[in-house]
């Protein structure tokens, strides 16, 4: 009889567990729609006007506006018409993204895999113009764009099996780029890109086979980094130069100098592990300012966040469904949005203040204080004429002396300021300030 109590006990347990689990991994997170639906790709885009995020799904490319901490459920927006389309009904889209720093600005790849097109919109979706043929005949291939100054000088960047394919005038015509440093037998050898916004021209790329390869050149030459471990999943600050962030099955692991060194971070807890299996980080996100604060979504198990100057992870707990990718809001960055198999999830989240923001002022203060001595020579304008007049009686001699070396330390500095010579300075010397500001732009400085 206890055998039999004993064996139903641990039959039932599981299912009398499972509504506290799931409430545990709801918690803190809300729905913002697009239930029922798996999210494959999640970006968020931020303007004076707030938060727009573009999510797609296997129906299609949707957007919606959002107010970061809130959540606010305004309607999904279709916004994949006037893109090529299969005889179901659903969009040929293989690869899209938003361009950074032009918030209206998307760029999609769509089409059969023998015949794709590129096209652009420039009203966040809401039409889309179709630019030319365009390469990456894989089912998903990685994109990236750097903006221009206009649509036209986008440098557009498309992973093939072997090589990058390399627009520099917004898609209108294409180069190869270099070879990948390792043949991948995968058909998508590439599977995410990041970009540094600088101007430098760095790639970073995760392969398939989970090898992480840079490119100095915007992709004209790759080499990898990160020795001979497997990567599973990569977030990059917008300056290399301050994190990259990498996930493997051992741990995090951040470099600051194009992965020269690495400094790891131990997985979280793996007390949520299902089975008591490994939990493998599968999303990562960096906060887009403060590139300490690093967010992670484990396989079956929860979402952490690890803070600037912590060494604990945060537990976050997680969506009700499995999280596919995760984004920082860009704007307020206090919301954390997930992608799951089940729509896309908001979690409000603290926004860490920047530590880097106090070392420029106390740099400045000394600067600062320095220009008293630059302000004493408007000193020396004013105090020519009381001293002249004041000390030339008691000393003449003294004066004569005192007013050469003021002169001769005054006025080489002021002298380019103003238009005569240093006698007539003398008895002009209130009114040439305000003609003197007026010749002194030579030149104008053009950015």
């Amino acid at each position: 009889m206890l055998s039999l109590v004993a064996a139903s006990t641990l039959f039932l347990l599981p299912l009398l567990a499972a509504p506290l689990v799931g409430a545990r991994n709801g918690e803190g997170w809300r729905s913002l729609g697009l239930r029922g639906e798996t999210v494959l790709e999640l970006r968020a885009v931020s303007d004076e006007n707030g938060t727009q995020l573009y999510a797609q799904t296997l129906t299609g490319l949707w957007r919606k506006p959002v107010e970061a901490a809130q959540g606010k459920n305004d309607e999904w927006t279709r916004i994949d018409h006037g893109l090529p389309r299969s005889a179901l009904g659903a969009p040929l889209l293989a690869a899209w993204c938003n361009v950074p720093g032009e918030p209206h600005r998307l760029v999609a790849l769509a089409g059969n895999s023998d015949s794709r097109q590129l096209f652009r919109s420039d009203d966040r979706g809401s039409s889309w113009l179709s630019v030319g043929p365009a390469p990456g005949q894989s089912r998903s291939p990685a994109m990236t764009v750097l903006p221009g100054s206009e649509p036209s000088d986008d440098r557009i960047i498309i992973a093939t099996q072997a090589r990058v394919q390399r627009s520099l005038d917004g898609g209108s015509t294409w180069s190869p780029g270099g070879a990948w440093p390792r043949e991948g037998a995968s058909a998508e050898p590439v599977l995410e890109f990041a970009a540094e916004m600088t101007g430098s021209g760095r790639l970073l790329a995760l392969g398939g086979s989970g090898r992480l390869w840079l490119s100095p050149s915007g992709g004209l030459s790759w080499h990898e980094i990160g020795g001979d471990r497997a990567y599973t999943a990569l977030a990059a600050a917008p300056s290399f130069g301050l994190a990259v962030w990498v996930a493997t099955a051992d741990g995090l692991l951040r470099t600051n100098d194009e992965g020269r060194s690495w400094s790891p971070r131990p997985l979280p807890s793996k007390a949520g592990a299902i089975l008591g299996g490994e939990q493998m980080i599968q999303a990562l996100a960096v906060d887009p300012v403060v590139s300490d604060v690093i967010y992670a979504a484990a396989i079956g198990g929860g979402v952490y966040r690890l803070g600037s100057g912590e060494t604990a992870w945060l537990s976050l707990a997680a969506p009700p469904s499995n999280v596919i990718s995760l984004v920082v809001d860009p704007g307020a960055r206090d919301a954390l949005y997930a992608a799951t198999d089940d729509g896309v999830w908001l979690r409000p989240v603290v926004a860490d203040q920047p530590t880097a923001t106090p070392s420029p002022t106390p740099t400045l203060i000394p600067s600062a204080t320095r220009t008293p001595s630059a302000t004493m020579t408007p000193t020396a304008t004013p105090s020519p004429t009381p001293t002249v007049t004041l000390t030339a009686t008691p000393t003449a001699t003294a004066t004569a002396t005192a007013t050469a070396t003021a002169s001769a330390t005054a006025t080489p500095t002021l002298r380019p300021t103003r238009p005569p010579t240093s006698t007539p300075t003398v008895t002009r010397s209130a009114p040439p300030p305000p003609g003197g500001a007026t010749p002194t732009p030579v030149g104008n400085i053009l950015r």
